[in-house]
């Protein structure tokens, strides 16, 4: 446990001073403008120790000892196990491998990718960085992402891909973008028909609080209910059209892909974290009247929602994942907000609190997990596990 506290808390104290901003005066003595000095050096310093750190890591999850396996088999044996992955992906670790890169070394490339995609998304905001990259070590991105590996290079490039085309409405870019992601993960597809938001106008949809809680608490409500369970062979379809349904036929999302969730500790402190979001939603707006914040913030109350609905189906949890960062993007447009924009005594509280709740997620993650391949959350060295 200790060993995790001291990387994570590494990671984080790392991200938050090299990433942060320092405020300038033009030489004209009245325009303020917020910078990072010697910003290369410093982004390429994060992003080492994003990909370090991630590459040197073991067992995150199930998934991850599976493309552990994949890679070494293909290193070893020169082909796959698994007959299902997207040939992209197959040809990024034939190259690697043409390399002679170690597993660590692919591990560390695919976070590089995942940081460098999610944090560009911040290329005109570069002031949310530091938040952003505390909120998705704390918030449990930074564990998917090397869980779901796959799943997690075309999310992260989703981010990418909004920033860069949705001012312009670049809709043939974004089409074109997506189906190259499916060669890395064929559900990149779905993402698809997120292109008609980009006829709104995002740079002023603005969703009422009061619907805001009352589809949170619905969603929250229904969380107790199977309602996935009648979209079966709904879902069945979707996969089938995007070339999963030999993996995932209704029988299968049926019987093995269910789990438990308890509404415990973790689930109240994001419960509280996206309350106070909400209720801070209408100030955002007015501080943020760009499209990149109105879609980002769509796409976060398409979280919230689709989260609780499904939260019981592994396989439409995996779905939600595409959302997930979301919540940092949007966590992290509030504390710039709260610290710096109206930093009044309640603010600034309520801004610890937050940041507070974050961290209380992470410690308690740790501490919950035994040990072993439970939770795959506690920090471990693959030298202290694996015989190269």
């Amino acid at each position: 446990m200790l060993q995790s506290l001291c990387v994570y808390g590494f990671m984080i104290f790392s991200f938050f001073t090299l990433l942060q901003t320092v405020t300038v005066v033009k030489k004209n003595g009245q325009r303020l403008t917020k910078t990072i000095p010697f910003y290369p050096i410093r982004y390429s310093i994060a992003l080492l120790i994003f990909a370090f750190f991630s590459g040197v890591r073991w067992d995150v999850g199930i998934d991850y000892l599976t493309y552990l396996t994949e890679y070494l088999s293909i290193q070893q044996n020169g082909f796959t196990i698994r007959e299902d992955f997207e040939t992209g992906y197959i040809a990024f670790q034939e190259m690697l491998l043409k390399m002679h890169a170690p597993f660590y070394v692919y591990f560390a490339i695919i976070a590089l990718l995942q940081f460098a995609f999610s944090t560009t998304y911040f290329r005109h905001a570069r002031y949310l960085l530091p938040y952003f990259c505390v909120l998705i070590m704390t918030g449990g991105d930074f564990f998917s992402w090397m869980n779901a590996m796959r799943q997690a290079i075309v999310s992260t490039a989703f981010l990418l891909l909004i920033s860069l085309t949705i001012e312009k409405k670049r809709w043939i870019v974004y089409l074109i973008a997506l189906y190259l992601l499916t060669f890395i993960h064929k559900s990149a597809l779905l993402l698809a028909p997120l292109l008609l938001l980009y006829y709104f106008k995002l740079e002023k949809v603005q969703i009422n609080r009061k619907i805001q809680y009352i589809l949170y608490f619905c969603a929250l409500a229904l969380s107790a209910f199977p309602l996935w369970q009648s979209l079966l062979s709904f879902a069945e379809n979707v996969l089938s059209l995007i070339g999963l349904g030999d993996r995932f036929t209704a029988a299968v999302l049926a019987r093995y892909q269910t789990r438990e969730v308890n509404f415990g500790a973790r689930r109240i402190i994001f419960l509280l974290i996206d309350l106070t979001i909400i209720a801070y939603s209408t100030k955002l707006r007015k501080v943020y009247p760009t499209k990149e914040f109105g879609f980002a913030y769509l796409m976060y109350i398409i979280f919230y929602i689709t989260q609780s609905i499904f939260i019981s189906s592994l396989t439409f949890s995996r779905i939600v994942g595409y959302f997930y960062t979301f919540r940092a993007v949007i966590g992290s447009y509030l504390l710039y907000y709260l610290f710096h924009i109206r930093p009044n005594k309640y603010n600034v509280l309520i801004g610890l609190l937050i940041i507070f709740l974050f961290l209380s997620h992470l410690f308690i993650q740790i501490y919950a997990d035994q040990g072993g391949h439970t939770d795959c959350i506690r920090y471990m060295f693959f030298w202290d596990n694996f015989l190269i």
